[in-house]
């Protein structure tokens, strides 16, 4: 409950289900993701994002809790100096969304966290390129600002998630990431990475 204080619990169990857990207590990463290779690092600052949302910050959206965990782990992750970037879609998170985003949809989406979608990674898809897309059309700083303050110490509904999404950044904001989507979508394809394409920073082994 002290929340200066952080636990992670390293787990040498290997769970096919998940690759960690987070409780607003602590966080557990299983086996083999826990490396500090630039894959586990990742996982573990994204557990660490849903920690500090758990015990401050709860919007009853999957979308924009997976989202923003995805992105600031992987934010941080990047500010690392020498920190191995390289492995399958590192820089955006878990692939392009197979769904298609446009005008009409990209709201009813959202709502529905894409539950219903046949990819399980499908919320963190959408989450990964709709905070990104704030940030970069809105402000880091101001998505920062928002992200803290918006939802503190209380639990907000789906419905009133959107209305304060569109309250803050504007009534038309799911039309105008339908439309930044769909030219930036290539970029959160999967890529290509062979064994040439990785660095190996030995000061994190």
């Amino acid at each position: 409950d002290d929340p200066s204080k952080l636990v992670i619990h390293l787990s040498n169990i290997e769970n096919l289900d998940r690759k960690a857990e987070t409780t607003p207590n602590e966080v557990t990463i299983f086996s083999p993701y826990y490396k500090t290779d630039e894959y586990g690092l990742s996982v573990m600052e994204h557990e660490i994002t849903h920690l500090n949302m758990f015990r401050y910050v709860y919007p009853e959206s999957l979308i924009l809790i997976e989202g923003v965990a995805e992105f600031y782990g992987d934010r941080v992750c990047r500010r690392i100096e020498g920190y191995p970037i390289c492995y399958e879609s590192y820089e955006y998170g878990t692939g392009r969304i197979r769904e298609e985003i446009s005008p009409v949809t990209a709201l009813d989406y959202f709502m529905s966290d894409l539950l219903n979608s046949q990819n399980k990674k499908a919320p963190y898809q959408y989450g990964t390129s709709f905070v990104t897309f704030l940030y970069e059309t809105c402000g880091e700083q101001r998505v920062d600002t928002f992200i803290s303050n918006a939802y503190r110490d209380s639990t907000i509904s789906k419905d009133d998630v959107v209305s304060i999404l569109q309250s803050e950044f504007g009534h038309d904001l799911f039309e105008k990431f339908a439309a930044w989507y769909k030219t930036n979508s290539d970029r959160f394809k999967y890529k290509d990475i062979t064994s040439d394409d990785l660095v190996i920073s030995t000061e994190l082994r």
